[in-house]
């Protein structure tokens, strides 16, 4: 919030909390934030994350991964989105795109501000061509994944604004190099599924990553 502060922002104007993917080093305060200081805020997720950001579980947030543990504070849903909705704040208009890989949920929105047109997202691709981790504990999907980057590259934003690092303008050469990486891990199970969770004790998860 001081951030937010810190960039003049109006707190009060703020009618709408966007939720890129259920995971907690996006969103692990979400509940507490909204409930002390946004509580008149709507909350929009993807339909396909909105039950991990609500009942909190664990595995699906990655709030319980080894070194990286955190409380997570649940939150209720108000707006469960899907592709080609659109999400209007003032003037301009938020068109939602489906980017599934990295979580089943994973969104972008895309708009425009004085004729440039801008995606953001959280975790998908990076300004260095690098992906949002892939474990199969939280559902990530490598045939999805590989999808959504060549999406990305249909829509052709001017510019870019990911959940980490900086954002950056649009270019092929840094989606294809992400695409480069994910059909190499499609092509090579034994690298695909070196997950960077490992199964709680008394947790029987039999799971692998899913390519279909």
């Amino acid at each position: 919030l001081e951030g937010i502060k810190q960039d003049n922002i109006d707190l009060d104007k703020i009618k709408i909390i966007l939720v890129s993917h259920a995971h907690a080093d996006h969103i692990a305060g979400i509940g507490k934030v909204k409930e002390e200081r946004f509580n008149n805020c709507k909350v929009a997720a993807h339909k396909n994350d909105a039950d991990f950001v609500e009942n909190g579980d664990p595995v699906r947030t990655c709030s319980a991964i080894p070194n990286f543990k955190t409380e997570f504070y649940t939150c209720k849903i108000d707006i469960r989105l899907e592709e080609n909705d659109i999400l209007q704040v003032g003037n301009v208009k938020f068109k939602v795109w489906s980017l599934p890989g990295h979580t089943p949920g994973s969104l972008g929105v895309e708009f425009a501000i004085n004729g440039t047109k801008y995606l953001m997202y959280g975790d998908v691709v990076y300004q260095d061509g690098g992906l949002g981790l892939i474990d199969a504990h939280w559902e990530s999907n490598i045939k999805d994944y590989i999808n959504s980057a060549e999406k990305i590259k249909s829509i052709k934003p001017d510019f870019i604004l990911p959940g980490h690092g900086i954002w950056f303008k649009y270019s092929d050469t840094i989606i294809d190099q992400a695409l480069k990486a994910l059909h190499f891990y499609l092509g090579r199970p034994e690298i695909a599924d070196q997950w960077i969770y490992h199964t709680p004790p008394g947790e029987d998860k039999d799971v692998k990553i899913l390519r279909d």
